[in-house]
């Protein structure tokens, strides 16, 4: 029964991406490092090695693909900014996972926090300066 349940949230998630803006995707992608560093603390606490690997690899990866998705052509300053901050978590990670440190992991998970509150306090919908709009609204 648990293989049929977690078939089922694969295709939700699946759908989710298919469907997602992409400022949506960001959104998941913070919300996914937050629930694996989450996890990571929990595998540090209860003495569980394969799942603190399998956590911090997941974050790991999503740190990739967010590092992968920034244009530092037209991002200017903000892109480069956040390539440098998505770098230093990744080392970060790392020594959190060999130090096997709860407070490493406090400290990402503070710095994907305010990322993801950042992230979500912009409004998709918004234009920008100099932007013209191609909808009819």
């Amino acid at each position: 029964m648990n293989k049929g349940i977690g078939q089922y949230k694969q295709i939700g998630v699946e759908t989710a991406l298919v469907n997602a803006t992409p400022h949506r995707l960001i959104q998941m992608l913070y919300e996914g490092a937050l629930t694996n560093l989450a996890n990571a603390k929990g595998a540090i606490t209860n003495n569980q090695l394969g799942l603190l690997s399998e956590s911090i690899k997941k974050t790991s990866n999503i740190l990739v693909g967010l590092e992968e998705g920034l244009d530092l052509q037209k991002g200017g300053d903000i892109a480069a900014n956040l390539q440098a901050l998505y770098r230093y978590m990744q080392t970060e990670l790392i020594a959190a996972q060999a130090a096997r440190s709860e407070q490493k992991i406090d400290a990402l998970i503070s710095i994907f926090v305010d990322l993801k509150s950042g992230w979500d306090a912009i409004d998709p919908g918004k234009q920008t300066a100099g932007e013209e709009r191609t909808d009819e609204s």
